[in-house]
């Protein structure tokens, strides 16, 4: 251990530091001059801001949990072959109408208009995910600490039936949803 006192000596110390606020025109704007104490304070102020903005309040790692518990209980339906009934939520007018999505030895092999069964272009396919891609998307939300998420699952099979990711608290129109409903295995 060091000496007891030393946090009181630099404390007392009239060291100064100086951080520059800017230069305009080659004029210095302004100084700030702070003393080891001023940067003590910093110091600890910084440290609690950023352990209030890092700390798990407990909500993600609820949605981690269960999340994890029914990718399982899906996992454990070994199912590969599947066909559902999906729709966005989002901001994307092109995406919104709902869709039947067949998926075979997990892959999509089939999205159409569940209005009139008109199959997508290939291309479109894209914009569509497995049970399996859904909790990637999911999982990708917890693992960039998005600003809210939420998601309910089937209670037997436990793939995600809803969900809700608003990726950044000050942005409008990046918040995506989505429902899945008529799930069938094959």
């Amino acid at each position: 251990m060091g000496n007891p006192n030393a946090f009181g000596a630099i404390m007392s110390e009239k060291v100064s530091y100086q951080t520059f606020a800017g230069v305009r025109g080659g004029k210095q704007l302004g100084a700030i001059n702070l003393t080891p104490y001023h940067g003590v304070l910093l110091c600890a102020t910084f440290s609690v801001l950023l352990g209030c903005i890092l700390k798990d309040d407990g909500r993600l790692t609820d949605i981690q949990s269960k999340l994890d518990q029914n990718r399982r209980k899906w996992t454990s339906a070994t199912a590969s072959h599947y066909q559902f009934n999906f729709r966005w939520l989002c901001h994307c007018p092109f995406l919104i109408e709902p869709v039947n999505i067949s998926v075979r030895a997990n892959r999509i092999v089939d999205v159409a208009f569940v209005a009139d069964d008109v199959p997508f272009a290939v291309r479109s396919v894209r914009h569509y995910r497995t049970i399996e891609g859904l909790f990637n998307l999911l999982q990708a939300g917890i693992d960039n600490n998005v600003h809210a998420i939420s998601a309910e699952y089937h209670p037997e099979l436990g793939y995600p039936v809803k969900a809700f990711i608003d990726y950044e608290a000050d942005a409008v129109d990046e918040e995506r949803a989505f429902e899945i409903y008529s799930l069938n295995i094959r």
